[in-house]
């Protein structure tokens, strides 16, 4: 699976050629349909046991009452279809007016064209004015920079780390953090 990233850390592969490559270095000889049985199980197994973060609900509520347009921007390998119900089954979904999934797109973070097709959803020029919001340094916050958002990395409250982001915060102020944000918003 490592060779597919290096090849191409921007292209996103079909998630079946992922799948069928990993399950090769595993000694497992399958079909596509056995591929595709296998990646199901797996993803929804591992979707059923991610928590939403604390935080991230009230952040949500709070920047829908500001009426500002959200969209997510993930990069996945597996059937889009498992992350968009796992989306509705958290109540996520609802908070996000477009969902770029990079196996839809074909591109990954922090490729530019995944953010952009999420931009031209949303009918959105590039710049400051956005914010990009992550936990990844390559990922979130160079693909974000290179966009020209202003970049927000939430860090575990008990690590200190290094960050090329605009705004560094802990998890447990994140909400604190975001509603400053709309504070200053609305003053102008």
């Amino acid at each position: 699976m490592l060779r597919f990233i290096q090849e191409s850390q921007f292209r996103q592969p079909h998630w079946r050629e992922v799948w069928q490559y990993a399950s090769s270095l595993c000694g497992l000889n399958l079909n596509s349909n056995a591929v595709e049985r296998l990646c199901r199980a797996h993803l929804q197994q591992y979707v059923s046991e991610c928590k939403v973060a604390p935080y991230s609900l009230p952040v949500l509520e709070a920047l829908q009452k500001a009426k500002i347009p959200l969209g997510l921007v993930s990069n996945v390998t597996g059937p889009v279809d498992i992350f968009d119900l796992d989306l509705r089954k958290k109540g996520l979904a609802a908070f996000f007016q477009v969902v770029a999934w990079s196996n839809a797109v074909g591109y990954r973070k922090p490729d530019a064209r995944i953010f952009q097709a999420a931009l031209d959803k949303l009918g959105l020029p590039a710049g400051k004015q956005i914010f990009m919001i992550g936990d990844h340094e390559q990922a979130d916050i160079s693909g974000g920079k290179q966009m020209g958002f202003t970049t927000i990395k939430v860090v575990d409250s008990k690590k200190k780390e290094e960050s090329a982001a605009d705004y560094v915060i802990a998890s447990h102020y994140f909400l604190e953090f975001i509603q400053e944000l709309l504070k200053k918003r609305e003053a102008g």
